[in-house]
């Protein structure tokens, strides 16, 4: 049975705990007073000996080291990833340099996004000498491929059958790519010294497992170890925790298994609800420091197995139901917030883009990654230089800069191309992607190979600068328009939340057990005083059962 505490209750420094706390709740906030506490009172801070906070997010890492700003000799604040890499992989990666091909003094960490592309996927397939496979499928695979984390072991990459790809006819075949091209796929990073997230965790996982000596190392010099958004963790981080919790650490973790999003990594709540380890302690914060009153009304029917108290020292407006287009809902969210800004959530990251291009056409999300384009050369200077333009155009430059290095050797020379291409985006916005190759030919590339008639000529006249660009992953840059998983951690005064044809989450709710309810259930969580929700439509039934909901029901 669980102690239900305030978000300022100080507990025991020499005892592990576990906290669940709803949104809100001040986790970080009793987290920072928690660690504040250890190091004015615990008994093992000694020389050289520090505490370890892991948040899931580098945000959330920022956001603790902000409120513990004179204790950085005493806490080292980062991701889970960054933690293992700088003490595990990093200073003993040698133990085993030789049987993974790696260089321990050149190694570094690169996105894994990085080498999604249908260059890095014809690279796997001249390695494996696999002709008669296209770059679409194997790029399809190469998204899908992870290390495979079973029975507390990684394995090698597994290949998750099938791959469905369009053949050389245009027909939708399924296609088994073979275990050896999942091994190019690692060979080819490692070859240059260049590893993954996904990387580090294994080889991290593997190197405690072959020296476990390692542990004792670790245990000596974090006897403190905290984890914030503890249900994000996968299986292999929980692992890990216990194994700490085990050897005499004292664990703390925090987190909501009600905000547990990100199953499709392998978090589950039954991982955050079974953990445990020696002299651990359950504790509850039941209060809600955000949102308004009418707001928590609303989340604890959403939630009805955790009602939250109100701790805001404000009213809002009864949240709002708005039925019909998403652009009508988000100026009818404007209007009434008084020249305010309003922040737009949505599941997936093609909505989130539609909102960005204030566009409601039905996009197919990936389209820029795909295999449009027969012609090696151009297909990657459309692309590259697409995207390093709506990334600048973002505020991400260090993803443009990335993109723009594909394109062309000389800094120098893509900081003017990419001054041009920004100069121009509001007139190519619009047009055909045709006009835009025709532009990139004539004023950057005239070496580009020619256009001829047929399907890819097709495709560049029926598809425009903008569908390429809504198929990117680009909402996260921009400030107003996000995806859920995105704004997780983040509070807003207006949001409204678009949930497409779904209304389950208020008709029939079932937190517990449906991961989608858990992506809105945070979405709608992240408003502090106006909450618009918009659905595409509603049916008689579904509205018989809103009306008695405190809810505003407005027909666009």
């Amino acid at each position: 049975m669980a102690t239900i505490i305030e978000s300022d209750t100080l507990i025991h420094t020499e005892r592990s705990f576990k906290l669940s706390a709803g949104p809100g709740a001040g986790k970080t906030h009793w987290l920072t007073l928690h660690i504040k506490n250890v190091i004015a009172n615990g008994k093992r801070l000694e020389t050289a000996r520090r505490i370890a906070c892991i948040s899931y997010t580098n945000v959330g890492a920022d956001t603790v080291s902000d409120r513990l700003p004179n204790h950085s000799s005493i806490v080292d604040v980062s991701t889970i990833h960054s933690f293992l890499f700088a003490n595990v992989v990093k200073p003993f990666l040698f133990l085993e340099a030789e049987r993974w091909g790696l260089d321990p003094t050149q190694i570094r960490v690169v996105p894994i996004e990085n080498y999604l592309t249908s260059a890095f996927a014809h690279s796997v397939l001249d390695y494996i000498g696999a002709t008669w496979m296209s770059s679409e499928c194997m790029l399809d695979g190469m998204r899908k491929c992870s290390w495979q984390y079973k029975d507390h072991r990684f394995s090698t990459y597994k290949p998750k059958y099938p791959i469905k790809a369009k053949n050389s006819q245009g027909k939708t075949t399924k296609y088994y790519i073979p275990q050896k091209a999942y091994d190019a796929f690692v060979r080819l990073r490692w070859d240059s010294n260049c590893i993954t997230y996904d990387d580090v965790l294994y080889l991290a996982v593997e190197l405690l497992e072959l020296h476990p000596e390692i542990y004792n190392i670790v245990v000596a010099r974090y006897p403190y170890f905290f984890i914030d958004e503890f249900q994000d963790s996968i299986p292999p981080i929980v692992d890990l925790v216990r194994c700490l919790g085990e050897r005499n650490v004292i664990v703390g973790v925090v987190g909501d298994k009600a905000q547990s999003i990100y199953g499709f990594i392998g978090a589950s709540v039954e991982q955050f609800d079974s953990f445990i380890v020696p002299n651990m302690d359950e504790y509850e914060i039941r209060g809600n420091r955000r949102s308004s009153p009418e707001i928590i009304s609303l989340l604890n029917i959403v939630r009805p197995n955790f009602v939250q108290n109100s701790i805001a020292t404000s009213h809002g407006s009864r949240p709002v139901l708005l039925i019909g287009d998403r652009l009508e809902a988000y100026q009818h969210a404007l209007g009434d917030v008084n020249g305010e800004e309003v922040h737009t959530l949505a599941y997936p990251n093609i909505i989130a883009n539609s909102m960005i291009y204030s566009t409601q056409d039905d996009f197919c999300d990936g389209l820029i990654d795909s295999d449009f384009d027969s012609n090696f050369e151009r297909s990657v200077a459309i692309r590259s230089l697409l995207k390093a333009t709506e990334y600048a155009f973002h505020g991400d430059l260090r993803e443009a800069w990335r993109q723009m290095d594909a394109v062309h050797p000389d800094r120098a020379v893509t900081i003017g191309f990419l001054r041009i291409l920004l100069n121009k985006r509001g007139d190519l916005l619009t047009r055909s992607l045709y006009d835009y190759f025709i532009f990139i030919k004539s004023e950057l590339f005239p070496e580009m190979p020619n256009l001829r008639k047929g399907s890819i000529m097709d495709f560049y006249k029926s598809h425009s600068y903008r569908d390429m660009a809504v198929s990117m992953k680009v909402a996260d840059c921009d400030a107003l328009h996000k995806t859920i998983h995105k704004a997780k951690g983040e509070e807003y005064d207006n949001v409204l939340l678009i949930a497409g044809d779904d209304v389950s989450f208020l008709t029939q709710p079932d937190i517990d057990n449906n991961a989608t309810q858990r992506v809105y259930y945070v979405g709608m969580s992240r408003a502090r005083r106006n909450l618009y929700i918009n659905i595409n439509k509603v049916s008689r039934e579904e509205l018989k059962l809103l009306s008695k909901m405190p809810l505003i029901i407005i027909y666009l």
